[in-house]
Parts: C-alpha cells; structure tokens; sequence
C-alpha cells in the first residue's frame, strides 16, 4: 500500500512540476503576428538591429534602408570593418528577398504589440550565414 502511494504522490508531484513549467514558459506579452508583404513600399524606411554571424556567434550592428523604388542599401559594423552593400529588394511569397552583388537576404515582416520588426536570415556569396531582427530606425 505505502508503494502505491509513493506511486501516486510521484505522478502528482510530476503532473504539477509539467504545469509550472509550461506557465514559466509564458510570458504573458503580446503575441507575434506574421504580416505576408505585398510590395516593398510597405517596409520602405530605415531599419537597424544585430545580426549573429551563425558560424562565429559573433554580432554585427545592421543598418538597411529601403527606399520607395525598390532599392535597397546596407551596411554593417563588424570588429573588422564595414561591410556595405546595395541592390533590388522584392517581395517573394509575402516576404523581402534582397539581393545584391555580395549576398543575399530574406525577411518576414512581424507585429508584436504594435511594434513591427523584420526578422531575417541572410548568406554571403562566401557562404558565411546570418540572422537577426531589424526594427524602424528613429
């Protein structure tokens, strides 16, 4: 009888450490919502944020500008320089697709709150690979 017990106890104790655990994982804030692009005036404007270079966990300071004709400039602040670039931005699938002479990029435009961000992942003609988030520039 004691066995059975200590049988039960333990599938409560562990029932009620699952559900603290999923509550812990809920933060509470406002829920991101995907918005599929239609053209690229609707992202035209500066944006800026961090890229994490995948291969060295290093961070990178972004900045891109799209402008109204679907032109797009970029540059990025690196421990060994600035990485600048331009090129053709379009909207594939509901997403940015940039492309340039060095690499190219894809963004998926998100709200959470209110508050838009791109959220990317771009590849070099290297072959070196990034992702981040790009918020409005103020």
């Amino acid at each position: 009888m004691q066995r059975l017990n200590r049988a039960v106890l333990w599938v409560v104790m562990c029932g009620i450490a699952a559900v603290i655990a999923g509550c812990a994982g809920t933060d509470g804030g406002p829920s991101r919502i995907l918005i599929p692009l239609t053209d690229t005036k609707s992202v035209a404007g500066n944006w800026s944020g961090n890229f994490l270079r995948d291969a060295t966990s290093q961070l990178d300071f972004v900045k891109l500008t799209i402008n109204d004709n679907g032109t797009y400039e970029i540059s990025s602040t690196r421990q060994i320089g600035v990485f600048q670039g331009s090129g053709k931005a379009s909207v594939q699938s509901g997403k940015l697709l940039i492309e340039g002479e060095r690499g190219s990029a894809i963004f998926s435009l998100y709200d959470q709150g209110g508050n838009k961000y791109l959220k990317g992942q771009a590849k070099t003609k290297d072959g070196d690979t990034f992702s981040g988030e790009l918020r409005p520039a103020r």
